[in-house]
């Protein structure tokens, strides 16, 4: 049947003009275009390539219905100028191969051809690999025009649609009767098309199952890099909405969705044409903007300062450019969801929640479709999962049915949500998904579908809130636990990148305050590109090895430029004074060493202070013998293979060793099919090798005594520091690795004599516990865990906080703590965390429990004091005179009309304080994250909730 829905009519003359990079649309006429002929190879995988195809149209298919059928080997767009007008893929999915041309290779060329009519076609293609793998040839395989069979074509997807019917029944008769029918209309379709329809047509005007009703919206999840490089992102972003106007043109009821802001602004500085058709086909309700955020970003590593600059760049975005207001916060393919951000999404007007990822656990079923999602705060956002599993569905009866056997709360709230379509460079919804969700809002026997927006369907979900399970904490992902480890140099980037924008911003504010332009543009890009390498593929590790060696390169840039600009600043407010002086960046008071030209000095700074370097007197607290350092609080000796084999409180005596600190172990981390995103959750139990020092060197240096331990193991090489300062019981690790292993996993084992049933883990803007067990299910599969800048164990008498300066991945179970530092997979990127790379952790050995001490030592460690050339006469930018409520971060408001200073509760506890501040104010306003204000507030006067985020405006 589907052999008969195109007719050949005419070839296409086809020339080919290659190339490694894209050449950019405007240049396709002057290229010189070499003649290829059917299944020859014009390139491989990322190469680009235009092809020019000229035909005519023969007097024989005059006033009929004509298309190009064309099947380049690759992803193309047909450009007219510099704009695309439509796009061909190959088969990214079993529907496509149920497509009536076989994958989206159809070019509409005239509805009524006129006899002798020229064709030209120019398509920019690219060849990304076989089903988006990077692997295989971009071959040439045909182009001719066809002459389509409408009638035919419309009845081929009715056919299509009752035999998906079919596969969901499971009563004998019923089955029988369908199949009666489908024999029945195939035959008749000897005599005609229409007969044939007519047999099947009461089944489209039948009684559907009203147990739930689904709204369907069409969806291209595109990674912005992951098996292929943000260049060509760019590329399959234009091809996509390409597809995506011609199906809105097509079928007037369709509803197409996405969500990321980056994409659209690519499009309106590069394609404007297309641009302003999208806006127009937004407009007409056709194109639902989803997003809330900049790109789907990832939001376990992320932190909650650069997840609140996801949505206000993305919400700013659409507000802008389509006049509409983001509700939803869109995250379908996100590796698990940190348990604060419910409270990022509420208090940024996001008050729903879409994902499917959760569907993916490997060892427990996530209980629920649709649910009340509370945050570590107690807010609460409505989450929905499409039951369908997900956010790439066929859109057929078949799934149909299996979301609504799946939809756990059907039977409390009857609505569900079918997200239908291909992404990653398959266009979007085709002609096939669109065609089968259009003949189902009375298919007999199936569930009801009917196209439509998600937030619409948000607006009816949210009628059942009230009935609806409730879900607390955080939404732990388990699978891809190996995406907090992986690429380890992007996330010490992606680290320092956030504080060193937070940092210039406080720096920026105080120096605007003295006359000095606030430098927003500069900002607001550094913050959108680092937010774009933040995006679920390139943050965790699981891209290609280009996506490295590009962002990379680019983290540096933005670095240097960061710093460059802060040098500029801090030379205006030193205003040329001499000397030296530093500045402390956090909200505690630090006592702080400066090593300047060889000579050590120290500083007493205020939160976000300024004070004058002094020279640092000699220290007589440090000591060393051959196996041990020690400073006024610690005594700590090492084994000969370098590990710690006591650590002793010289308060009190007490050893926080139980057996070995320190102990870098290489794990075995085999090869797995999501090789960078995944461990293997037995990991432990398998033989591991100890790295042992083959040497070491002792010595005092300013404030410090220093272990110096070389190891070497194959050609892996480490030399780590081991250091003690005169007055902190911290121990520091400064580690240097050439690392050149494979499918193995370097980690840090402490085993403390410190025993817990939870462990703390700092999370964005505050902190959660978790178990220690290992004996539940759910304590199994959370074999690893994520955290910020500590973990601490602690009995209520004492503990231990383990901080890092870069790291994420932990595992925690019974009295070990183990860091997870380097990981060797081989897929997508064979070189990822080869080669040299820095990194520093510290172990803070305490009384009591993890509190405040342990926030404001892990803050020193990620955001060291900044040496000023001059003196700054500012003691505080500003401060709270609770140690729990930290202020973290100083900005000029986003409409430059005052000071914005964001603080959050960080113990779990309430609490009241005082603000106390420089700068100076009319009126202080509190607002919610995107700066809307909320009413005022005395800053004086100030009571947090547990875990509490207050946004406060200086006007």
């Amino acid at each position: 049947m589907r052999s008969s829905i195109y007719t050949k009519v005419a070839p296409l003359k086809v020339g080919v003009h290659p190339s490694a990079e894209p050449i950019p649309p405007g240049n396709q006429y002057d290229l010189h275009y070499r003649p290829i002929r059917s299944k020859v190879v014009w390139g491989g995988v990322y190469d680009c390539a235009w092809f020019q195809m000229r035909g005519s149209i023969p007097a024989s298919a005059a006033g009929k219905h004509i298309v190009a059928h064309v099947n380049v080997g690759g992803e193309g767009a047909v450009y007219h100028g510099t704009e695309p007008q439509s796009a061909i893929t190959l088969v990214m999915s079993y529907i496509d191969k149920l497509q009536s041309g076989v994958g989206k290779t159809i070019i509409e060329v005239a509805q009524q051809a006129e006899a002798n009519q020229d064709v030209q076609l120019y398509i920019d293609a690219g060849y990304n690999g076989y089903y988006g793998y990077p692997f295989g040839w971009g071959i040439f395989q045909y182009a001719h025009l066809c002459v389509v069979d409408d009638e035919l074509l419309s009845y081929y997807y009715d056919y299509l649609c009752v035999t998906s019917l079919l596969s969901t029944i499971t009563v004998k008769t019923e089955r029988a009767r369908l199949e009666q029918l489908l024999d029945q209309s195939h035959a008749a379709l000897a005599a005609s098309v229409e007969k044939a329809s007519s047999i099947l047509k009461p089944l489209f005007e039948g009684q559907p199952d009203e147990s739930v009703a689904f709204t369907a919206v069409g969806h291209s999840h595109l990674d912005l890099a992951w098996l292929w490089p943000v260049r060509e992102t760019k590329r399959k972003a234009q091809r996509t909405f390409a597809n995506q106007l011609s199906n809105a043109a097509r079928y007037p009821e369709y509803v197409y969705g996405a969500s990321q802001a980056w994409q659209f602004e690519y499009i309106k500085n590069n394609t404007p044409q297309q641009y302003a058709a999208l806006q127009q086909m937004a407009a007409r309700g056709q194109l639902e903007l989803q997003g809330g955020m900049w790109v789907e970003a990832d939001t376990n590593l992320a932190s909650g300062e650069a997840l609140i600059r996801q949505i206000h760049y993305g919400k700013e975005f659409f507000r802008k450019e389509f006049g509409q207001e983001m509700k939803m916060c869109w995250l379908p393919d996100v590796f698990g969801y940190n348990g604060n951000l419910p409270q990022l999404l509420k208090k940024s007007g996001l008050p729903y929640f879409m994902t499917t990822k959760l569907s993916w656990n490997e060892h427990n079923r996530f209980p629920y479709r649709s649910f009340v999602w509370h945050g570590i705060d107690g807010s609460q956002v409505l989450v929905h999962m499409p039951p369908d599993d997900s956010y790439n569905s066929a859109g057929s009866p078949a799934c149909a049915r299996h979301a609504a056997d799946n939809y756990t709360e059907r039977d409390q709230a009857p609505e569900g949500l079918l997200v239908y379509g291909i992404g990653d460079g398959g266009g979007g919804p085709g002609e096939a998904h669109i065609e089968l969700v259009m003949r189902q809002r009375s298919l007999a026997g199936s569930p009801r579908v009917t196209p439509g927006s998600a937030i619409d369907f948000f607006e009816k979900l949210d009628q059942y809130r009230n009935k609806l399970p409730t879900y607390y904490g955080e939404l732990y992902l388990e699978k891809h636990q190996g995406t907090y480890t992986t690429q380890a140099a992007n996330k010490a980037f992606n680290r320092r990148c956030e504080y060193a924008l937070q940092n210039l911003e406080a720096l920026c504010t105080l120096a605007w305050q003295k006359g000095r332009d606030y430098p927003q543009e500069k900002l607001d890009a550094w913050w959108k590109e680092v937010l774009l390498y933040q995006f679920h593929d390139i943050l965790p590790g699981s891209s290609i090895t280009r996506v490295y060696e590009e962002s990379r390169t680019r983290y540096e840039i933005i670095l240097h430029e960061i710093n460059a600009e802060r040098e500029e600043v801090m030379c205006f407010l030193a205003g040329g004074d001499s000397g030296f002086s530093a500045f402390n960046p956090t909200s505690y008071h630090r006592h702080e060493y400066i090593r300047q030209n060889d000579t050590w000095y120290h500083a007493n700074l205020a939160p976000y202070g300024f004070a004058p370097l002094q020279e640092l007197p000699p220290q007589s607290e440090l000591k060393f013998g051959d196996d041990s350092i020690e400073n006024e609080h610690l005594r700590v000796r090492f084994s000969d293979q370098g590990e710690i084999i006591s650590a002793i409180s010289k308060k009190d005596g007490v050893e926080f060793a139980e057996s070995r600190l320190n102990t870098l172990r290489l794990y075995r981390d085999k090869w797995l099919f999501y090789n960078a995103w995944d461990i293997d959750w037995k990991y432990f139990n398998k033989p591991s090798q100890v790295l042992k020092a083959y040497r070491h060197e002792i010595f005092i240096e300013g404030p410090t005594v220093v272990r110096r331990n070389f190891y070497k193991l194959g050609r892996t090489t480490l030399t780590q520091d081991v250091i003690l300062y005169a007055d902190r019981p911290i121990i520091y690790f400064k580690t240097n690795c050439d690392y050149h292993e494979t499918f193995k996993m370097l980690r840090a084992d402490f085993d403390l004599a410190v025993n817990s049933p939870f462990v703390t883990c700092d999370i964005q803007l505050g902190s959660i516990q978790r178990s220690t067990g290992d004996s539940t299910d759910v304590e199994k599969a959370q074999f690893e865990i994520c955290a910020h800048k500590y973990v601490d164990l602690s009995d209520g008498k004492r503990g231990a906080s383990l901080l890092n300066d870069s790291k994420y991945g932990h595992r925690v179970k019974g009295n070990r703590i183990s860091l997870n530092l380097l990981r060797s997979p081989i897929y997508p990127d064979k070189k990822a965390d080869r080669g040299k790379t820095s990194f520093t952790y510290a172990l803070f050995l305490h009384e009591g429990g993890c509190g405040t001490e342990t926030l404001m030592h892990s803050y020193a460690l990620n955001k060291p004091v900044i040496l000023v050339n001059g003196q700054i006469d500012v003691t505080s930018l500003a401060h709270t005179d609770s140690p729990a409520v930290v202020v973290e971060t100083i900005k000029r408001a986003h409409n430059a009309d005052g000071i914005i200073l964001r603080l959050y509760e960080s113990q779990g506890k309430s609490s009241a304080c005082s603000l106390h501040t420089i700068f100076p104010f009319k009126e202080a306003v509190e607002t919610d994250l995107m700066e809307n204000e909320l009413g005022g507030i005395d800053i004086n006067q100030l009571e947090f909730t547990p875990f509490e985020i207050k946004t406060i405006k200086l006007k």
